[in-house]
């Protein structure tokens, strides 16, 4: 099996999943309106809580994605700035998501009067109230499908790349060896110290157990002394 990337790799895995599950949600809106069957209304929620959540999982992927991005290339020539069509990217992903996760809780509610309040049961009332949270949905599917084609932008114009495992992996390995010879290093250097002050110790006390000579005294005058009164 290929190495698993760091979050920020996962982006581009997980980011399809709510643009996938969110843009189906409408075909299942408009089911339920028809057939007011609570089974399709359960399937509608639970399509709109996995897109929610797959949204709310790729917009933590895409921030751990920007800490560790490269450069853009600077042989592309384009009229917007890379840094600002990334902001808008994040900005638009993360106001569609929240927009998302409110309808979502609004549709419980539309649910819960078309399935249990006898008059909005009724067929008429079901589907007019559907539509007009239809037309409410559509509004954040268009910032989503913008946001996409930012990220799209920042792909295949741009040159943004997501890291992989290796990548990473060599990076850490690096900072490791850098580490590793910083250490060393210091370990060096704190045994050269100790080396000299071994040296300097030895030099101290070698001084201080020399005889200490009298000024001026010559040795041989000093030891002939002796033998002179002798003979005397």
């Amino acid at each position: 099996m290929p190495p698993t990337p760091p979050p920020g790799g996962l982006h581009v895995v997980v980011v399809h999943f709510p643009i996938a599950l969110l843009f189906v949600v409408p075909l299942f809106v408009v089911l339920t309106a028809v057939t007011g069957l609570r089974t399709m209304l359960v399937c509608t929620l639970i399509l709109m809580l996995l897109g929610v959540g797959a949204a709310f999982v790729a917009t933590s992927t895409g921030d751990e994605a920007m800490n560790w991005m490269g450069e853009f290339d600077e042989e592309v020539e384009a009229e917007d700035d890379p840094y600002d069509v990334l902001d808008h990217h994040e900005e638009q992903a993360i106001y569609a998501r929240n927009l998302f996760t409110a309808l979502t809780v609004l549709y419980l509610g539309v649910g819960l009067l078309t399935t249990f309040y006898k008059p909005l049961a009724k067929i008429g009332p079901r589907i007019l109230i559907n539509l007009i949270f239809l037309g409410l949905w559509m509004y954040p599917v268009t910032e989503l499908a913008n946001a996409a084609h930012e990220g799209g932008r920042l792909v295949h114009q741009f040159g943004l790349r997501s890291p992989l495992a290796e990548t990473v992996d060599a990076e850490e390995a690096e900072e490791e060896e850098l580490d590793d010879e910083a250490a060393d290093d210091d370990e060096d250097d704190d045994s050269a110290d100790a080396g000299e002050g071994a040296d300097s110790e030895d030099g101290d006390s070698a001084e201080s157990g020399a005889p200490d000579d009298q000024p001026g005294a010559d040795p041989a005058e000093t030891d002939a002394t002796p033998a002179v009164a002798g003979a005397e």
